[in-house]
């Protein structure tokens, strides 16, 4: 007991005496409860017992630990200021196009996808008729188009490389638009 009570061993309210360890060794295996001795004496070592062999070392190694978390995290600061100071400047926002409400007269609508008939007309009926209705594939090879364009694309699909093929086949005079719209059928 000497040996673990050896940390605080200037508090010697806490130090355990030879007469309490005798009087509280075996007082469970007696029956009475009377028999039982003060064993509240023992709250100054418990705690001392505690504070130096629980509290204590867990403290230093959180602090140890933060100030490890801390050393490194400002070093990688460091090291990405010095990055970004030496990366090109990168735009913040990218160039959006022009959101168009009227298209040029004469049209011509592409449709990718499933061809909608209700909402080719209630688009027809904003924009005015196309001249022509023409349902894209992927293997479309050329299209002979000499005017304004309008792809119509379902609006939950993300686009696709196929798309971006066709859509470089498409003239560059004249409007080219994309519309996305969601054409299920309570829309």
């Amino acid at each position: 007991m000497q040996l673990i009570s050896f940390p605080w061993r200037w508090w010697p309210e806490a130090q355990p005496s030879l007469l309490l360890l005798e009087q509280t060794r075996d007082f469970r295996l007696s029956n009475s409860a009377l028999a039982m001795p003060d064993a509240s004496q023992w709250w100054r070592f418990i705690l001392a017992v505690q504070v130096c062999y629980s509290l204590l070392p867990r403290s230093l190694l959180w602090l140890s630990a933060r100030q490890r978390v801390r050393s490194q995290y400002s070093a990688s600061d460091l090291q990405q200021a010095s990055i970004v100071a030496a990366a090109p400047a990168v735009q913040a926002a990218p160039e959006l196009a022009e959101v168009v409400q009227v298209v040029s007269q004469p049209w011509t609508l592409l449709v990718w996808g499933a061809n909608q008939k209700d909402c080719i007309k209630a688009i027809q009926s904003v924009y005015g008729q196309a001249e022509q209705v023409i349902e894209l594939e992927a293997t479309s090879k050329s299209l002979a188009i000499e005017h304004s364009v309008v792809v119509l694309v379902k609006s939950w699909e993300p686009p696709l490389a196929e798309l971006a093929d066709v859509l470089q086949l498409l003239p560059q005079q004249g409007q080219r638009l994309i519309l996305p719209v969601d054409w299920s059928k309570q829309a």
